[in-house]
């Protein structure tokens, strides 16, 4: 997923923006999503997702000087983006959040990736939203999100922006060059997989595989990988 937004924030800075110096910063959310399977129920987790991802960007915006978030949501496109839920992530921040895509259809949002360039990556990019939605409410309620944040340890995402990383966008090319080779691996012998989706997914759909499988979901990777034999 980084090197995926690596990759465009690089192409778009590259092509359209090479005159500014322009900030790459992540936020590493691993935790953040483990701690909202633990406390949040599953109807509300892309809300509560949308909500902790500007909740992190208002903290890095303050430590910037900037004024307002950007994102691009669609209205209506997804269920997190209905005007009721857009109207609940928004209450998370007192920044001014912009959308510029907000009233466009999603050919006419594709079609602008084609002429610009970045569809191709787009389309190779997971979203965290998409990986953790289940049964997804639609037209959520204030009361319920603000019962759903209560249960949440906000000291996890203060910690995700502590540790978040900042560096110049025209230095990421070298980390995308050196990240983005993978080794496809067609035949296994003494190889351990690790299969790293959702538990209810291991359960509907197992690998069934003769080696050795181990099952981290991948909002728990980063924590459990140190623990592993390397």
């Amino acid at each position: 997923h980084e090197i995926g937004v690596k990759q465009v924030a690089f192409y778009l800075w590259r092509h359209y923006a090479s005159s500014h110096r322009v900030q790459f910063v992540s936020v590493p959310f691993e935790g953040v999503v483990a701690e909202l399977f633990n406390s949040c129920h599953e109807s509300y987790m892309g809300v509560m997702l949308k909500r902790l991802m500007l909740q992190a960007a208002e903290s890095v915006a303050d430590n910037m000087g900037i004024d307002a978030l950007v994102t691009g949501e669609s209205v209506a496109q997804v269920s997190s983006q209905t005007l009721r839920n857009l109207a609940l992530i928004d209450q998370a921040t007192s920044k001014l959040v912009l959308r510029p895509l907000a009233t466009m259809d999603k050919p006419d949002i594709m079609a602008m990736a084609d002429k610009i360039g970045t569809r191709h990556y787009a389309e190779s990019i997971p979203e965290y939203c998409g990986v953790i939605s289940k049964n997804p409410v639609i037209n959520g309620s204030f009361k319920r999100v603000e019962k759903e944040a209560s249960r949440f340890d906000y000291s996890i995402l203060d910690k995700a922006v502590a540790e978040s990383v900042s560096v110049a966008v025209d230095t990421i090319i070298q980390d995308i060059n050196e990240k983005a080779v993978i080794d496809v691996v067609t035949e296994l012998s003494a190889e351990v997989v690790i299969d790293i989706r959702k538990p209810e997914e291991v359960k509907s759909q197992p690998l069934g595989l003769d080696s050795a499988c181990l099952e981290i979901p991948f909002f728990e990777l980063k924590r459990q990988f140190k623990n592993l034999d390397q």
